[in-house]
Formats: structure tokens, C-alpha cells, sequence
């Protein structure tokens, strides 16, 4: 079922669907590779450079790009090591969360506002409810079986009874 989910054909309309409603809600400009690492919420951000003469002061536009470090980050959850695109910030966002998981499952998805994040979370939340099925599983059927009355364990209907005069003398 999750492999159904992520590997959908339109995800690649559904990532540009959420960052054209992203830009008109937020007013901002994401780039298109943001959608392919985790960003935490930094994007291009336009400005001035303004020289430093007294009387003529030159202005020329820039742009401040993110800053962003490719990290293998490892994934107890999915038992796997990510190779990723992050920022700094979303690093420093992981450390107090408390790891990477738990940043991506306790972080709502317009915070994550990424694809990649989107469907890492929906990855987990697949895995974790798996896990517990498994583990619901094994519990009931160790239950099951210690529930079970010895005489009815193949073990005990083998065992021949003694008979009552060996047990007197």
C-alpha cells in the first residue's frame, strides 16, 4: 500500500501543485530543488549590495541563497541511511527534536514544506503501523499459547499417567 502511495505518477504535479499553493499562501519564492531535500523553511532571498562610498552609494541586486549541506542521515525508523539535501537550520531543527525522526513525524507537513519530507513521513507512519501490526501479532499469539490448558500441549498428552498402586507404595 505505501509503495502504491509514493510511487503515484503524479507526483511530480502533486509537488508542483503544493509549491504553486505554498507561494501564493506564503507570497514567497521556493526553488524547484527544495522540494528534493529538507529546507525548513528557507528560501532565496532577494537584496541589495551597497558599496561603501560616502557620497554615491552604488546599489546592485543579489540573491542569498540557502545554505545547504548534503548529509548521509541515518533513519532508525526505516532502518536506512538517507543521503540528503539540508539546510543548516533544518539540521539545528533535527538536533532539538531529538533526531531525524522524530523531526519528521512531530513536524506538520506545511512546516516540512517539501515532497521529499512529505513522503519520508508518509514512509514512516506506513512502517510504524506495520511494525505494531507485526508486534499486536506475536503478542496475541504467545498469549494463545500460554492460554492453552496442559493437557491439551502435545507435550502432556504423551507423557503416560503413573499408575495409582507405583504412587502408593
Amino acid at each position: 500500500l505505501g509503495s502504491v502511495l509514493l510511487s503515484s505518477p503524479h507526483t511530480h504535479t502533486q509537488a508542483k501543485m503544493l509549491r504553486v499553493c505554498t507561494q501564493m499562501v506564503r507570497g514567497v519564492s521556493m526553488p524547484n530543488r527544495a522540494d528534493h531535500g529538507i529546507y525548513a523553511g528557507k528560501r532565496i532571498v532577494y537584496g541589495w549590495k551597497v558599496a561603501e562610498d560616502k557620497f554615491t552609494p552604488k546599489r546592485t541586486t543579489r540573491k542569498y541563497l540557502p545554505n545547504v549541506q548534503t548529509k548521509n542521515i541515518f533513519s532508525p525508523t526505516l532502518g536506512e541511511t538517507l543521503r540528503l539535501r539540508v539546510t543548516t537550520k533544518a539540521l539545528r531543527c533535527m538536533d532539538k527534536a531529538g533526531g531525524f525522526d522524530e523531526y519528521i513525524l512531530n513536524t506538520k507537513d506545511y512546516k516540512l514544506d517539501s515532497q521529499l519530507a512529505i513522503e519520508l513521513k508518509a514512509r514512516m507512519h506506513l512502517k510504524l503501523a506495520l511494525d505494531k501490526v507485526a508486534a499486536e501479532a506475536v503478542a496475541s499469539a504467545a498469549t494463545a499459547d500460554s492460554t492453552a490448558t496442559p493437557a491439551s500441549t502435545p507435550a502432556a498428552a504423551a507423557a503416560p499417567a503413573e499408575p495409582a498402586s507405583k504412587a502408593v507404595a
